[in-house]
């Protein structure tokens, strides 16, 4: 049976390879007919490619134009590229497959229009392909378009092999805007990242290394649910706790998912921190990251964990390292809720470096519950066997 994967695999933001890579990894460990292969749907073959590194600039010209005006110019491009070479490859990719997956991700969502024509566009093709199409390991938005919510009912309108998102407010969502099928809940694959990146434990130090997350906060204003501070506000609040930290004891990482826009904030952050920091040996600078399994490794090597990202926060918890969350997205809420760390995601839309800070330390003196982690994972891999059985009967 060959699977394909619809999904942003080769993202610059790399836990959107992590959910890839481990669902594929799942997905062929669950039986030996199992071929994946995954379709990213904006077209990239590998990782680094894309607009990574003019990313910066092409959403500082975006973030300028009125909301309603930026929403029509990302449209039309989008579509030209559909026309141009998106369609193609997605029949390319689509070719000789048994069931195509919508996988993993925040997929379902409806920023610029953006994930609602790829993906009705992706649909299309696999309907000219009689290739059914199933949503597995998807998050869905809160807020759509009249538009958005169009194209994602046209790209789900010929019926789906099965609804699985990963969380209740998803499932919620789904059922209200989408259903049916009705959803069900899943966990989210990167839970597998212990699996699919298999890490030597750690080695006690003498000083704890925290990694620091930092997201652009330009990111965090295109996506966020609410009004959150500015990028002078983010600056001041990692600087303040990075000496919070540092006085507890700790030492710091800095650390992006990979995304170019997020790594020039991070060396901003870190060129803009007092010379006796920068010079105390320990701080270190965020290291350019190309690949999911150097994002895995690196959360792997760390005592604890502070980040906006979701998925640091999920690899984090695969790996039994203790973690905070920094709230901006219904998403991270509920996989909080999910795993049971609800008292480790702080919510406020502008947090207080000493707050946080305090958040970690209980959360290293707590540590993550191992019996909970063990079988949350376990429910991870039989939930991706149960699919793969249902699609064996289905096909």
């Amino acid at each position: 049976m060959k699977l394909v994967l619809l999904n942003v695999k080769y993202s610059p933001n790399l836990g959107d390879g992590i959910i890839a890579e481990c669902l594929e990894a799942g997905l062929r460990a669950s039986h030996p007919s199992v071929k994946v292969e995954s379709c990213d749907i904006a077209g990239r073959k590998g990782y680094g490619q894309g607009i990574n590194r003019s990313r910066e600039l092409v959403f500082a010209v975006l973030d300028r134009l009125p909301k309603s005006v930026r929403r029509q110019v990302v449209a039309q491009i989008l579509k030209r590229m559909i026309r141009k070479s998106l369609a193609r490859h997605y029949a390319e990719s689509l070719s000789g497959a048994d069931a195509a997956l919508i996988g993993g991700g925040q997929l379902i969502a409806d920023a610029d229009l953006n994930f609602p024509l790829k993906l009705d566009a992706a649909a299309y093709a696999a309907g000219e392909a009689s290739v059914p199409v199933g949503v597995y390991g998807a998050g869905v938005g809160s807020h759509f378009t009249k538009a958005g919510l169009a194209l994602f009912r046209s790209a789900f309108s010929a019926g789906l092999l099965c609804a699985c998102v990963r969380d209740e407010r998803s499932r919620a969502r789904w059922d209200k805007d989408f259903a049916p099928p009705a959803a069900s809940i899943v966990n989210d694959p990167g839970l597998l990242s212990c699996d699919t990146y298999p890490h030597e434990p750690r080695a006690s130090a003498e000083r704890p290394v925290i990694g620091l997350g930092l997201t652009n906060p330009s990111t965090l204003k295109l996506h966020a649910d609410r009004e959150s501070l500015d990028r002078r506000g983010w600056t001041r609040f990692f600087t303040t706790l990075c000496e919070d930290l540092l006085e507890l004891g700790y030492d710091i990482q800095l650390f992006t998912n990979g995304a170019h826009d997020d790594h020039r904030f991070a060396g901003a952050v870190h060129d803009g921190l007092p010379d006796a920091l920068k010079t105390s040996g320990h701080i270190r600078p965020a290291p350019a990251l190309t690949e999911p399994r150097d994002l895995a490794a690196l959360i792997a090597g760390l005592d604890g964990l502070i980040a906006h990202r979701l998925h640091a926060n999920i690899i984090a918890y695969s790996y039994g390292i203790p973690h905070v969350g920094l709230g901006w997205d219904s998403k991270m809420e509920g996989f909080f809720g999910e795993v049971g760390r609800s008292d480790f995601l702080v919510s406020e839309a502008r947090p207080k470096a000493g707050q946080v800070a305090e958040r970690l330390q209980a959360a290293m003196q707590l540590g993550i519950d191992g019996e909970k982690r063990l079988s949350v994972i376990e429910t991870t891999r039989t939930q991706v066997n149960e699919l793969v059985s249902k699609l064996l009967e289905t096909l």
